[in-house]
């Protein structure tokens, strides 16, 4: 979330703050809504109910609108379960793991358990479909977080949701024809936030809803409400954990799973006082709580994470003939996507420059400044998947200091006084990972200075060297000799005053 009104709620602090001292018997404010990103997953129905008799489904899971029953516990192990899971939405590596068969008969066996919460079957398509969804809380000033909805239905159609799969998927629509308006039924959803345990402060997690609920604190099961069930209730409070289960002022996580598996309600309510954590305290820092100063971190909705995956940033560095950084704004770049759309990006005071392009993204990409000709003069780029690819541009319209130009030469290699005013910075920049070795020689063919790289890596590579200091002498010309893999492939001269 971003901080628009950071004055009004500093304002709402000192509020709060007043409303403590004058009385405690004075409604509780709220402070603002803390969005967490939810990670839904529609389930594809075991069945269509009719008028007449349920139909089947295709590929329906049978966990789904299949049975109806009561609370049953002991259905997951006590740990949760880190194996075989991958996923971008973070912390998805985690989930509940189904002890033997369940109970009672609201489960078909752990393989069909494991498409609740996992993103690594093979058959994930066809039962299992994931979206990021809002879940917005309020925030009150005596440190309770509240998420509440008497009609929980975040797939239905108009509900801001994003799919999670490459290329995106609807959700498989299945609405169940019920008394009142029908919604998209069957799903699940799990949520994960780090949190600092405060002793003695009785931090609790309150849970009132259907169907299954998992709670998980530490890794341990700490709520278990299993089954397809109306409306039950259960909650933990921390201080009540075993004792050395928790260290005072430790920085742990809080796993919520719960699926939805039967017409006709859906109703959630959770109400806690364990809050989501910063552990940089950057966060927006709102009230103390149990007098801990409190930094939320700054959530926002969609958060960061997902906005980079849909929009891989591209980004890149434009380098003169002499191996310098081009000056601010000298050079454009002109993205044309095959698509016909046209973005353009221009280069920073150190020469580079970052844009989001879309997923997948094809298109050629051109430098252009006046003054500059650049080899390649554009590059064909296709299906940008990666955040981070970089895409660098070389003037070539002069060749500086002495070079030969032998094949298998670094894509650049400059040499310009250091920042510091004294000594040179070397600027190398290689196609693929290879070792270096740098050499500084004087005028009368001594080595000054050397330094290797063993490995450098396709992007900058920054040497300094304080070259009169290392030569005892003020000022002077040096000879400078670049190998890669044991094989000389560039030289230059370079002064140092």
């Amino acid at each position: 979330m971003t901080i628009i009104f950071a004055a009004r709620r500093r304002a709402m602090c000192c509020l709060v703050l007043l409303l403590f001292v004058v009385s405690v018997s004075y409604p509780q404010q709220l402070v603002r809504v803390v969005t967490l990103a939810g990670k839904v997953r529609d389930q594809c129905d075991w069945v269509r109910n009719s008028n007449t008799a349920p139909v089947p489904i295709p590929g329906g899971n049978p966990d789904f609108e299949n049975t109806m029953g009561k609370v049953c516990t002991g259905a997951v192990e006590s740990r949760i379960n880190t194996a075989d899971m991958s996923s971008i939405f973070p912390y998805d590596n985690r989930g509940p793991m189904l002890r033997g068969n369940g109970c009672g008969n609201f489960f078909h066996g752990p393989a069909v358990f494991r498409t609740w919460y996992n993103d690594t079957i093979a058959n994930d398509t066809i039962s299992n479909r994931p979206f990021l969804a809002p879940l917005k809380f309020n925030l009150y000033s005596d440190c309770r977080m509240v998420f509440q909805d008497s009609v929980f239905f975040p797939l239905d159609s108009g509900k801001e949701k994003y799919s999670l799969r490459d290329p995106p998927l609807p959700s498989f629509g299945y609405q169940q024809p019920v008394l009142g308006p029908d919604h998209i039924y069957n799903f699940t959803m799990e949520f994960h936030t780090p949190f600092a345990y405060i002793k003695g402060s009785h931090q609790t997690f309150k849970f009132t809803g259907d169907d299954d609920v998992w709670v998980f604190v530490n890794d341990s099961l700490v709520i278990d409400l299993g089954g397809v069930h109306v409306a039950a209730s259960d909650s933990v409070d921390l201080d009540n954990l075993p004792a050395g289960f928790l260290q005072d002022g430790g920085t742990y996580m809080l796993d919520f799973f719960s699926a939805e598996r039967h017409t006709v309600l859906s109703n959630i309510r959770i109400t806690t006082t364990i809050l989501p954590y910063d552990e940089n305290n950057v966060g927006d820092t709102i009230l103390t709580c149990s007098g801990k100063l409190l930094h939320l971190p700054l959530l926002k909705f969609p958060p960061q994470w997902y906005v980079d995956w849909v929009t891989p940033p591209v980004s890149g560095i434009i380098i003169g003939s002499d191996g310098m950084p081009v000056k601010s704004g000298e050079v454009v770049l002109t993205f044309r996507g095959t698509d016909g759309t046209v973005k353009t990006a221009q280069t920073d005071a150190s020469g580079r420059y970052t844009i989001a392009l879309p997923r997948h993204w094809s298109g050629t990409v051109t430098a252009s400044g006046a003054g500059y000709v650049f080899s390649p003069a554009s590059s064909t780029v296709s299906d940008i998947s990666q955040p981070k690819q970089h895409l660098d541009f070389i003037d070539t319209t002069t060749i500086g200091g002495v070079e030969s130009a032998v094949p298998g030469a670094p894509r650049r290699f400059g040499v310009r006084p250091a920042a510091r005013g004294a000594g040179i910075e070397f600027l190398i920049c290689v196609d693929r990972p290879s070792a270096l070795d740098l050499a500084v020689y004087d005028m009368g063919g001594k080595l000054v200075w050397r330094r290797g790289v063993a490995r450098a890596v396709p992007g900058d590579c920054r040497l300094e060297w304080s070259g009169p200091a290392a030569s005892g002498s003020g000022s002077a010309v040096y000879f400078v000799k670049l190998s890669r893999e044991g094989r000389q492939v560039a030289v230059k001269f370079a002064a140092v005053r």
